[in-house]
């Protein structure tokens, strides 16, 4: 899976720090093969606060989105709304999916909801991003 999302943790090349960097003028490739069960940053905190609120405990809750996409996806998807433009990678990198199990994810309200809305709640973050730096 694929956590998505800004974060100030910049130590390692993940897939939005590179964006960012595309979107700063950096040339980059981002791997078109490899398919990605992404999930949310937030979606972490979101998930520990419900799960105490509800009191429940000992559940495996498989944190992702039923859309599946790769690197070169996610990134195009982002870069659409800077007038940026990538090149693919093809790695040949295949890893298993999980099983998409997610009706135990139902029982939650998770913000964004959708891929397309993890999209667009990214684009607001990198609009925005003097107010996340630390």
């Amino acid at each position: 899976s694929a956590v998505m999302g800004l974060s100030p943790n910049q130590s390692n090349k993940k897939i939005i720090d590179r964006v960012l960097g595309v979107i700063n003028g950096e040339s980059d490739q981002f791997d078109n093969s490899w398919i990605l069960q992404p999930t949310y940053i937030g979606h972490f905190s979101q998930i520990i606060t419900q799960l105490i609120d509800k009191n429940l405990w000992n559940r495996t809750i498989n944190l992702f989105t039923d859309h599946g996409v790769t690197q070169y996806q996610i990134a195009t998807d982002i870069l659409t709304y800077f007038n940026k433009t990538t090149k693919p990678d093809f790695t040949g990198r295949t890893i298993p999916l999980f099983p998409n199990n997610l009706e135990e994810l139902k029982h939650f309200t998770l913000i964004p909801s959708t891929y397309s809305d993890i999209i667009t709640m990214i684009v607001k973050e990198i609009n925005n991003r003097n107010y996340y730096v630390i």
